[in-house]
């Protein structure tokens, strides 16, 4: 999911888990898994470019 994540955002894997890991995009972890819901991902983006 990670990979899809960054072609939908365009930035390379690690950048998504560096956002993740700084707590910019919530993610969430099944396992050795990690999950992102879209809408989420775009709300918690639009909150840090207003702040």
């Amino acid at each position: 999911m990670k990979d899809e994540l960054a072609k939908r955002l365009k930035v390379c894997t690690r950048k998504v888990e560096l956002m993740v890991n700084a707590g910019e995009i919530p993610a969430i972890k099944i396992g050795t898994a990690v999950r992102f819901n879209w809408e989420k991902v775009l709300e918690a983006l639009e909150a840090n470019q207003a702040a």
